[in-house]
């Protein structure tokens, strides 16, 4: 969509800006500058700006802010009665090759409100002229996809990419095309096989609301004859008919779809093959993930010219044209696709996506995303996608490069925003991550968190208000519906040395015990993590099996029902143990009784009631501030207590957060004080003696000796 009209010229500010081509470009090698301001820009008001109906470059500010707030209702009238604008200059696409000559690198302006009342739009520069456009906008055609261009993305990150970018040739893998269940549509000869020779492409889609046509046991036969597709096709649906034309495009023969390559109505089917989905999309050439609406609703604009793609493009001047610009990112995160956790799990295990969402394509590797809209291809011979841009921000197959931890607490914030059809999936819509996890964290899982950072794992806290999933013990995130995190300002003490944390201010001995089986130890005790500061346990002699530096008078550890010391086995049984079956971790810890102070009994206001969360204060038995705990909103009502708070490790201080003054408990200054706090769960017990968690606090070690009544011990808890 061009915004130019006749009688263009632009207002006094905006013709102050002296927008150049050169403010959008930059080099190292040339001594020219870019002539662009890094202060910001602050904007007449947006009803000024919608008052000069004859500037450009208001409009396509006013433009640029509707585009990126579709489905806001309120942005037009926020516009009207005026908000304030800014724009400040932002580094976007970089050369990171070090043996290219042309170090290019480009700039883009971020148009934001200055309250955060609208989401930001962005402004790029399309292409003038230039024989090197890298990172510069470009048209686009609004009817059809470029099955050219998409094709030379693929090609440069299959030729120029290294290992992490190729489909995986592990020994799961291989063994895919050895096992009966693994099957494949042949796109050429339409219909379901077995025998898969080659390369395969992946379909990761949202299945919609209608259970629609599928491969059950009394239709496989039929299916899986050549031609068997081709006979049903007006019942296959429309995504599955044009990914399967479009893997014939790319030139694959095979495409894997998991509506018609598992038997639905078959458990042992399903059971064997979500137990090797990870191998299943890294295994794949590519991934093909339709994020444009469910099964329904077809891949617009590759066989067909019936996409509707549009770009808003308006004139500073003659020289500069501008794009209205947003990642992939945004559109992906607006589509019920990005929401379903099972289409997470397909996307993060996938090492190439070519997603379509919105009527648009983009390519998205490990090492690069690639859009219609932007020239990011190199001019360069040395791999062709060499550059970053920000494209690449947000993309989440890019977390994989940070340290394994990272890798996991990233995945577990962004699976667990996700949803679930069924709350009993969590485990298993999360199974196929958790092995990659395994790989690069080297630690096996026992119900979502990694064995060899136990301690560490229990430390998650929840984003917004949490429902109980009964079918999962409660200590770990899978026990609840919604988003948790790993947050920063609760854990900071510990990141700063994770091993030495776990080594020093550790000292539990974790167990998990099945009902009807023995108690058996959480760690294997073989796998150590990886090296240096992010480094696991470390083994330990049998009398302490966690390697802990701790010192003091001995205390019992293990539980008195399970005198046998008993190992797992390295692929041990805790990850195949049916959903329905509760594990109880089995412990002895330091167990004491507060009071609660409530934000409602204060007649504070700091209830969140947004994230239905409250930090809420603890007293000790003189009635003393000893510490504070997240909780729901709702249990905050069930009066002050006591309850029962039990210590799972040290922690190093109090973040501002969770406490913003210091009262002294302990004879320091708040700077001097370290490692003078537990990490506590306050935790729910039942009459049956098995106990819940309910909230992650912290509390100081002092306090401990100062419990109200029934007071403090050293006690075997079973958590459930």
């Amino acid at each position: 969509m061009s915004l130019q009209q006749q009688d263009d010229r632009l207002c006094e500010f905006c013709a102050n800006l002296n927008l150049s081509v050169q403010c959008f470009l930059g080099s190292s090698i040339t001594s020219q500058n870019h002539g662009a301001s890094f202060h910001r820009i602050i904007l007449p008001r947006s009803d000024v700006m919608l008052g000069h109906s004859c500037c450009p470059f208001c409009r396509l500010l006013v433009s640029a802010l509707i585009e990126s707030n579709p489905g806001n209702l309120e942005t037009r009238v926020l516009l009207e009665n005026g908000v304030v604008c800014a724009l400040e200059w932002i580094k976007d696409g970089r050369t990171l090759n070090d043996y290219t000559i042309d170090t290019r690198s480009t700039r883009r302006l971020r148009l934001f409100t200055t309250d955060n009342s609208l989401s930001d739009a962005h402004l790029v520069l399309l292409n003038p002229g230039l024989s090197n456009a890298q990172f510069l906008g470009r048209r686009v055609d609004p009817s059809i996809v470029d099955m050219e261009r998409v094709s030379s993305w693929i090609d440069a990150c299959r030729e120029g990419h290294g290992f992490d970018c190729q489909p995986c040739q592990s020994t799961p893998t291989k063994e895919l095309y050895l096992s009966s269940h693994f099957r494949a549509i042949d796109v050429d000869a339409q219909y379901i096989t077995t025998d898969v020779q080659g390369h395969y492409v992946a379909l990761s889609y949202v299945w919609g609301g209608k259970a629609g046509h599928a491969t059950t046991s009394s239709n496989v036969d039929d299916l899986s004859r050549p031609g068997g597709l081709q006979k049903v096709s007006s019942h296959v649906s429309s995504t599955v008919r044009d990914a399967m034309e479009l893997t014939r495009l790319l030139g694959h023969k095979y495409l894997w779809v998991d509506r018609y390559c598992i038997i639905q109505d078959s458990i042992d089917d399903k059971r064997e093959t979500i137990g090797v989905m990870d191998a299943i999309y890294t295994g794949a050439v590519l991934t093909i993930c339709a994020a444009n609406g469910d099964a329904g609703s077809g891949i617009p604009g590759i066989i067909r010219d019936d996409r509707k793609f549009s770009q808003t493009i308006g004139n500073y001047d003659d020289d500069v044209q501008l794009m209205v610009s947003q990642s992939a990112e945004f559109y992906i995160n607006r589509s019920t696709w990005n929401s379903r956790a099972w289409t997470f799990q397909e996307r993060l295990c996938s090492n190439r996506c070519l997603i379509i969402v919105d009527g648009r394509v983009c390519f998205q590797c490990r090492q690069s995303a690639m859009c219609e809209d932007i020239h990011m291809e190199s001019n360069s011979s040395y791999g062709g996608a060499n550059g970053w841009s920000l494209e690449l921000k947000d993309v989440p197959g890019r977390l994989f490069s940070e340290n394994p931890l990272r890798q996991y607490t990233k995945s577990v914030q962004l699976y667990t925003e996700r949803r679930l059809s069924f709350v009993y999936d969590k485990l298993p819509a999360f199974s196929a991550i958790q092995k990659l996890l395994s790989v690069n964290l080297k630690s096996d899982f026992v119900v979502a968190l990694p064995t060899s950072y136990f301690d560490f794992a229990l430390l998650w806290t929840p984003k917004t208000s949490l429902r109980r999933i009964s079918s999962y013990p409660s200590w770990s995130w899978c026990g609840w519906e919604n988003a948790i995190e790993y947050r920063y300002e609760t854990l900071e003490g510990v990141l700063m040395n994770l091993h030495e944390w776990l080594t020093s201010h550790t000292w539990i001995i974790w167990y998990v015990q099945r009902e009807g089986r023995r108690a058996e130890l959480v760690w294997n005790g073989n796998h150590q993590g990886t090296a240096g500061r992010w480094q696991g346990y470390e083994r330990g002699y049998q009398s302490n099996p966690y390697g802990h530096f701790q010192t003091g008078d001995p205390l019992p550890t293990q539980p008195r029902s399970e005198p046998v010391l008993h190992r797992l086995g390295l692929s041990g049984p805790l990850d195949k143990y049916p959903s329905d079956m509760t594990l109880y971790l089995r412990f002895y810890t330091h167990s004491a009784f507060f009071r609660l102070d409530t934000p409602a009994a204060r007649g504070d206001e700091d209830t969140d009631t947004v994230s239905g969360l409250s930090w809420c204060s603890l007293s000790d038995a003189e009635g003393d501030w000893c510490g504070t705990v997240l909780l729901e909103n709702e249990w905050t009502q069930a009066g002050d207590g006591p309850y029962e708070f039990i210590a799972i490790s040290e922690a190093r201080d109090f973040s501002t957060e969770e406490h913003d003054s210091w009262n002294f408990y302990v004879p320091r200054d708040r700077v001097d004080s370290q490692w003078d706090l537990y990490y506590v769960l306050l935790i729910q017990t039942f009459p049956n003696g098995i106990s819940e968690r309910v909230g992650l606090g912290k509390v100081f070690k002092d306090a401990f000796e100062k419990s109200l009544q029934p007071g403090y011990s050293w006690k075997e808890i079973s958590l459930g």
